[in-house]
């Protein structure tokens, strides 16, 4: 039988969601909607960075990860004499827990487990997801506006003007490296 206290948050899945939530209070989306400019507060590198920290605070919970919160679960459920079949209940659980990132499913068993009130069966899956479910469709929704503002921001513009002299060289350049066809130097191979 496993230790029934809670874990620890799960270090990846956790450090994640937080690098996500640090990531979009220095982007000024929360209240952005599609039909706006994008913020000046997002420029390209931070909606990149948030966009990576979303994969990553989105990414669904593990096989191994599942298995572990399903055991706990169940030792759980025969500590207390609940009837809780594993056998066929881990299919039933998996199926419901798969598409959440680690550390909401880890949240939401260690809920179940600290708040149980004494009812005479293991709560569903539903039942258990719902405290969670809230957090999920926000990472969602906000991992949705980044890419949105992403496809949405105008090109950043070099702050420093283009130098004439600069210019000059490089118009030179092109010149030279692609004569003109005026000056009759180029003729055409077809006739």
């Amino acid at each position: 039988m496993t230790n029934l206290t809670p874990t620890p948050p799960t270090q990846p899945s956790k450090a994640a969601a937080q690098q996500f939530l640090r990531a979009l209070a220095c982007l000024d989306l929360e209240h952005w909607t599609p039909t706006q400019e994008v913020p000046k507060a997002a420029t390209m590198e931070r909606l990149e960075a948030a966009q990576r920290a979303a994969t990553a605070a989105l990414r669904p919970i593990g096989k191994q990860a599942l298995a572990v919160l399903l055991d706990r679960l169940f030792s759980f459920a025969e500590a207390f004499n609940l009837k809780a079949n594993p056998k066929a209940l881990t299919p039933i659980y998996h199926q419901s827990f798969q598409t959440y990132p680690e550390d909401l499913v880890e949240k939401a068993v260690n809920g179940t487990l600290e708040g149980w009130k004494g009812w005479g069966r293991l709560p569903t899956p539903a039942e258990m997801l719902e405290s969670v479910s809230p957090e999920l469709t926000r990472r969602r929704l906000m991992e949705s506006k980044v890419r949105l503002a992403i496809q949405r921001k105008p090109p950043e513009r070099d702050s420093k003007p283009i130098d004439p002299k600069e210019l000059d060289a490089l118009m030179a350049k092109v010149r030279r490296t692609f004569p003109s066809h005026r000056d009759g130097s180029q003729t055409n191979s077809s006739g």
